[in-house]
């Protein structure tokens, strides 16, 4: 089972970053992994202008919330998955950096009704989202000071949801592929 990887803009000690703008200009940026589902969000993204290459059984998607640039020098191999688009309304593009301090464990994966969502330390003020694919927000939960909690998934159909943890505060996100 792939993992998921949330690439944002702090990420890259080598990209520019104008504001929430996102340049990446070679591959190594993106340190892409095959085992890996990443995602690269940010205000405007520009992919280009220099060797990027998105490798045959490498995946990345790209969410921005005005503009996604392809520029001169970027490819996308056969076998490859690379997928693009804008949405102003999706929690992707909300926080400004990752980081390891929230520590989180989702569990069962895959699940047939319910997903247990614990911390390793008690979360303080958190949001929770459960989005398809496509980053539709099916279910939000907000929680304070709380080491565990879970999502009812029982109603929804079997497929691959995304949910997204943020730290609007702390400025941190996590994000975990579920499968039903």
């Amino acid at each position: 089972m792939k993992t998921l990887k949330l690439l944002l803009m702090l990420m890259f000690a080598a990209a520019f970053v104008r504001g929430q703008d996102v340049v990446i200009t070679e591959t190594s940026q993106l340190n892409l992994d095959p085992n890996e589902y990443n995602i690269l969000t940010g205000n405007d993204i520009h992919i280009g202008n220099g060797e990027v290459l998105i490798k045959d059984g490498e995946q990345l998607e790209v969410v921005a919330k005005e503009k996604v640039e392809l520029l001169p020098g970027f490819k996308a191999e056969t076998g490859s998955h690379f997928q693009a688009h804008i949405d102003t309304t999706s929690v992707n593009a909300v926080p400004e950096k990752v980081d390891d301090a929230l520590q989180v464990k989702v569990f069962p994966n895959p699940a047939k009704e319910k997903i247990i969502i614990e911390f390793e330390k008690s979360a303080a003020d958190l949001d929770l989202y459960l989005t398809n694919p496509e980053g539709k927000i099916l279910q939000h939960q907000h929680i304070r000071h709380q080491q565990q909690t879970e999502m009812d998934i029982r109603d929804l159909p079997g497929g691959t949801y995304l949910l997204q943890i943020v730290d609007e505060k702390e400025k941190q996100a996590g994000i975990h592929k579920i499968i039903k």
